[in-house]
């Protein structure tokens, strides 16, 4: 869960780290990861350590890592119930 507390860095940053923990999940190097997603192994690198990527690249990582679906649900309406 993101505390609502933290920084837009500081979320990115974690997103980062999850992002490893994801590759490390599903026995991923880095340079495997890089060639699969089409990302420059330097990119992903600096993503890890600090989270900082651009939209497309980050999109690239997460279909790599069969995250993809998940960031469809970052804007989606969510139905309330009277």
């Amino acid at each position: 869960m993101i505390d609502i507390f933290k920084t837009p860095a500081e979320v990115a940053k974690q997103i980062g780290r999850l992002a490893r923990e994801k590759r490390l999940a599903k026995n991923l190097s880095q340079e495997t990861l890089s060639k699969h997603s089409q990302v420059s192994l330097g990119t992903l690198k600096k993503f890890e350590q600090t989270g900082k990527i651009s939209l497309e690249s980050l999109l690239k990582i997460a279909l790599a890592l069969d995250a993809l679906d998940d960031f469809l649900k970052v804007f989606q309406l969510q139905e309330t119930y009277p």
